[in-house]
């Protein structure tokens, strides 16, 4: 007799297992979201703090670079502070600066068209020459050539053709007006015939020429539209209205900046005295600039530039996306009580966006010891 094999009775899950199988994985799955979620978050905090930090890290680059070198090679008491007339390279147009100096802070709207709403605007200049400073002494009274003016220097090989020179009075007047020209020729006397106009020479043959290279700086920075701008001011009328939205003149060079602040830094020891001099030493930060209206100083307009010993700012940098974080006010320098940073009118909803914040302080090392020289450079007393 054959012997069936015997057979197990079959069971699968019950509904109660597999009810708590699907409680089990939809918890788990809300666990792994809930981790997705904050490491997104995090993950959009950090990008989008690094955007800001990447443009106001490139933001102090740019100025900080600029900044470093203002003053070289206009340092001399018969060039600073005094005005200076040229013509641009590009728009041909006769442009007339306030005022020689290695940074003016928010110069007149006429000279630096205001930018955005709350930030300040900065023209900055220097030299290129690999000559000295001071200046080379003319031997003979500058003539009329052609449409230029000729002048007879001192020292053979100062002085390149394309370099751009101004001449100055060894005595420097009252309302010091300068000009700059370029250098047309140079022959075997060191005659220079130069692209500056006759009618407006006004130096006699006991005068000095100063050479500032071939290729000058002078630049205007301004934040338009949330960028950090710069104009070249020796190759456009960087004043004109009609300009300020045109971006080949005013160049974009960092993208989402919303505030930029500048201070001079000064330095005012023994300003009111009769025997004290400057020390070297910034003890002032403000936005006064020597020879304005609100410059109440008596002492000489070279000396009051002298004493700008450096410059601070303060650049803020924005994300490029709102973020869940809430920006509650606005952010603080060491400024922030004479030039606040005020972010309200950079944009709708503000607040929902991230910002960095950088400052620095940058000396004009080409400044700081032409001012306490007791008798150089046509200064009879220091600073």
């Amino acid at each position: 007799m054959t012997q069936r094999p015997s057979t197990s009775p079959q069971r699968g899950f019950s509904l109660i297992e597999i009810m708590i199988g699907l409680v089990i994985g939809m918890l788990s799955i809300l666990t792994v979201l809930q981790l997705y979620l904050k490491g997104d978050i995090q993950s959009r905090v950090t990008t989008h703090g690094n955007d800001a930090q990447v443009s106001a890290t490139m933001a102090t680059h740019e100025l900080g670079r600029s900044i470093r070198q203002a003053g070289y090679g206009l340092n001399a008491f018969r060039l600073l502070g005094c005005s200076l007339t040229y013509t641009t390279l590009t728009d041909k147009a006769s442009v007339t600066l306030t005022a020689l100096a290695p940074i003016t802070v928010n110069p007149a709207s006429s000279m630096v068209p205001k930018g955005d709403a709350n930030t300040d605007t900065l023209l900055v200049v220097s030299g290129n020459a690999n000559v000295t400073s001071e200046g080379d002494p003319l031997t003979t009274t500058p003539t009329a050539s052609g449409t230029g003016t000729a002048f007879t220097a001192t020292t053979h090989g100062y002085f390149g053709a394309g370099d751009w020179v101004v001449p100055a009075p060894l005595t420097r007047g009252t309302s010091c007006a300068l000009y700059m020209g370029t250098v047309t020729s140079v022959d075997d006397g060191v005659q220079l015939s130069t692209s500056a106009n006759n009618a407006t020479t006004s130096v006699g043959a006991d005068a000095v020429l100063y050479n500032l290279g071939s290729a000058p700086s002078i630049l205007a920075w301004a934040v338009r539209n949330g960028q950090l701008t710069v104009c070249d001011y020796l190759r456009y009328q960087c004043g004109l209205s009609s300009y300020t939205s045109n971006q080949t003149v005013w160049v974009p060079v960092v993208s989402r900046i919303v505030s930029l602040r500048a201070q001079y830094a000064r330095d005012t020891s023994g300003i009111s005295g009769s025997t004290s001099r400057m020390t070297g030493v910034a003890d002032t930060y403000d936005q006064l600039t020597p020879g304005s209206s609100n410059d109440t100083s008596s002492i000489a307009l070279a000396c009051r530039w002298a004493r700008v010993i450096g410059a601070r700012f303060a650049v803020v940098g924005r994300s490029q996306h709102t973020d869940t974080s809430y920006t509650a006010t606005n952010p603080t320098w060491s400024g922030s009580s004479g030039a606040a940073i005020d972010l309200s009118n950079s944009n709708t909803g503000w607040q929902r966006f991230r910002y960095r914040l950088l400052e620095t302080t940058m000396p004009l090392r080409n400044i700081i010891w032409q001012g306490s020289q007791t008798t150089y450079q046509g200064g009879d007393s220091g600073c």
